[in-house]
């Protein structure tokens, strides 16, 4: 009998290496000049990892909502293929880009799709490097089974909040609960159309900071 238990195990176990058939949508091959897209004197970004191209789809949707630049994020590859080639969400991974420079941008909209009820590491490590400081971030994310855990957005706001930025919204879209016609960005435009006015910091927030000492203040200038 332990055997048997033995050999089941090893089944499950090969299944989930090798990823479910029909289960896993294929990997998207991206034209790197869909990667970015920009919009004159825009002080939004919207970031996003897509490994099928689902997720961006809807970032897209978000990015023309909130008149934002986009950016797609790509990873080291074979992630969400399968449990064993997928790195743990709290695994630092590469990210193409490395960095950004948000300095232009007052709202930064970060996301992607969670895996085994978790953010993927692609999008975790680009955050755990960013400069978030003064910033307002939204956290979003899309999924077709299990959603993610109250532990695991708290850990996600906490990972903004480390790095200086402050959540104002974290959006989780189910694929599932769409009409299988639906327009994924379209939905991206109407979640930034209702929820625009919570997501952009006041005028005076997005006020830069000013050093209370003016001799250190002029020196700067």
């Amino acid at each position: 009998m332990p055997s048997v238990r033995r050999t089941l195990a090893m089944l499950v176990a090969a299944a989930l290496c090798a990823g479910a058939p029909g289960c896993t949508p294929p990997r998207e091959i991206v034209d790197p000049a869909h990667l970015r897209a920009t919009v004159p004197g825009a002080r939004a970004l919207v970031v996003v990892y897509s490994r099928s191209g689902h997720t961006a789809a809807f970032a897209q949707g978000l990015a023309r909502g909130l008149g934002a630049d986009y950016q797609r994020l790509l990873g080291p590859g074979h992630e969400g293929d399968s449990l064993c080639t997928t790195p743990s969400w709290q695994s630092d991974v590469a990210t193409v880009p490395a960095t950004i420079d948000l300095a232009p941008y007052d709202l930064v909209v970060v996301g992607g799709p969670i895996w085994y009820w978790h953010p993927s590491a692609v999008a975790m490590s680009f955050l755990r490097h960013a400069d978030l400081a003064g910033k307002a971030v939204v956290l979003f994310y899309t999924y077709e089974g299990g959603g993610m855990s109250d532990d695991t957005e708290l850990e996600w706001r906490a990972t903004v909040e480390r790095r200086g930025g402050v959540v104002r919204d974290l959006v989780g879209v189910n694929r599932k609960e769409l009409a299988p016609e639906a327009d994924l960005g379209a939905e991206g435009e109407r979640i930034a159309a209702t929820r625009r006015a919570r997501w952009q910091p006041s005028a005076a927030e997005a006020r830069p900071t000013l050093d209370p000492d003016p001799a250190r203040r002029q020196d700067r200038e």
